[in-house]
């Protein structure tokens, strides 16, 4: 009854529209991006990693990011920006969204592809969510974009022939299970380098199965073999070429290594 007055009246309204605002703050998400493709692309991302936007700045309320739970790093930022500040002749706001892309890769071409908005524009790009890009090609990218931001689900993991001797116990099983790698998850990748006398990657792996570890608060990982190669194919030296920096401990591969494993896999298919 909004003509209602009085001091008892007053107290329940505010307690009222206190208790609204609480939910509205933690209970729902602003529905600032209203384009047909930037609501297609947000169900996208809640349906495939299940991930909703962030707003984390109250300055800038029509902008928001998407992060990997895992590293806590961000893969998407979601905005509503001029079309000027991508270098076109027009003041129309439109809805944009930022992702990671391979860094030295030359996919811009400042029609439906512009150099990353307020990002490192080497290692990211905006996209425009006006149809100008199909909606597909847009999924793709995103798609892109995280695996990047968790290292494409492929990883290197360096093991000592002298402490484990993993080729004799690869030779008898396809199968073998490891102390979890940061993120890794089922159906990843992984290759597996043999240190010196060998000092190449000699196995490449597929993850079936992450489970805790009863002893420590760590998981294992369950590999099997998909390939293996001969010390030849993948030396040293051939790695450093193509991006890797380190055999100390496991990590991610780098996304110029992936590419090239990647290619190497199809010519060899």
């Amino acid at each position: 009854m909004q003509d209602s007055v009085g001091e008892f009246v007053g107290k329940v309204r505010e307690e009222y529209e206190l208790i609204l605002q609480d939910f509205m703050d933690n209970c729902t998400i602003p529905n600032v991006f209203q384009s047909k493709q930037a609501q297609e692309v947000i169900q996208y991302v809640r349906k495939k990693y299940g991930d909703d936007l962030e707003f984390l700045w109250d300055k800038l309320p029509e902008a928001a990011i998407w992060r990997n739970k895992e590293n806590q790093k961000w893969y998407g930022i979601l905005m509503k920006v001029s079309e000027r500040k991508l270098g076109i002749n027009s003041d129309k706001i439109v809805d944009m969204i930022d992702l990671r892309c391979i860094k030295g890769e030359n996919i811009v071409d400042n029609q439906k592809i512009f150099p990353g908005y307020h990002m490192n524009k080497q290692s990211w790009i905006t996209i425009k969510l006006d149809g100008t890009m199909k909606t597909k090609e847009i999924f793709e990218a995103i798609d892109k974009s995280y695996n990047i931001n968790r290292g494409s689900g492929t990883w290197f993991l360096p093991t000592n022939p002298h402490m484990f001797d993993i080729i004799s116990y690869l030779d008898k099983h396809k199968v073998i299970t490891w102390d979890k790698a940061l993120g890794v998850l089922t159906n990843d990748l992984i290759y597996i380098y043999v240190g010196a006398p060998y000092s190449s990657i000699l196995y490449k792996c597929k993850v079936i199965d992450v489970v805790p570890n009863s002893y420590t608060k760590k998981k294992n990982i369950t590999m099997e073999v998909l390939e293996k190669y001969d010390k030849e194919k993948y030396p040293m030296k051939l790695l450093k070429e193509h991006g890797l920096k380190t055999v100390r401990w496991a990590h991610s591969m780098p996304a110029e290594l992936v590419e090239f494993m990647k290619n190497e896999s199809r010519i060899h298919s």
